[in-house]
């Protein structure tokens, strides 16, 4: 039952089209829309706020026109031309501020780590702390670590701060005292 509907459905489409669709297509291709039609020229009584279409002015137009209405302007008045001043050759370069010198991290005191920008008394006693109880830090990235370093802070700290590794134990050593073997 359901493949008769369909295939008298089908049927009906294609009887649609052989009747039906022929005279719509003539119509659609002999149909112009609304957009591709010809506009009619504004119209030219008095007043008609739309002028009639002329050449696009050229740049000595506008200049002219420019001049009639503001006038002539100081460009077109004559001024007599001074002399040029004398070129002077250029100083040669100051020699560059001495760069501060870079702050070791494992060696700075209290005072020079609590004046750098954006330390405190707080941030500066905490880093050497923990700075104690490692034994100094591994490297520049270890100490912003610990300092609780924003990456913009970090940034603008990384050119003025060195690290020295801390002296490395002798071979053998243990923190925890002596090791028996047994």
């Amino acid at each position: 039952m359901a493949t008769a509907v369909v295939l008298a459905s089908w049927i009906a489409n294609i009887l649609h089209a052989c009747l039906i669709n022929p005279a719509w297509l003539r119509w659609r291709a002999s149909h112009t829309p609304w957009y591709a039609q010809p506009t009619a020229p504004p119209p030219t009584w008095p007043g008609n706020p739309y002028p009639p279409t002329t050449a696009p002015p050229t740049i000595a137009d506008l200049t002219t026109s420019a001049q009639a209405y503001y006038g002539a302007g100081p460009a077109a008045t004559s001024v007599p031309q001074q002399p040029a001043p004398p070129v002077t050759p250029p100083a040669p370069p100051s020699p560059p501020a001495t760069a501060p010198r870079p702050l070791d991290v494992n060696a700075a005191t209290f005072e020079e780590l609590a004046a750098l920008p954006g330390f405190g008394t707080e941030r500066a006693s905490r880093v050497l702390a923990e700075r104690h109880h490692r034994r100094g830090f591994g490297s520049i990235e270890d100490f912003a670590m610990v300092a609780n370093l924003a990456p913009h802070e970090f940034a603008h700290l990384r050119n003025l701060l060195t690290c020295t590794p801390p002296p490395q134990p002798p071979a053998g050593y243990s923190p925890h005292g002596r090791v028996l073997d047994v």
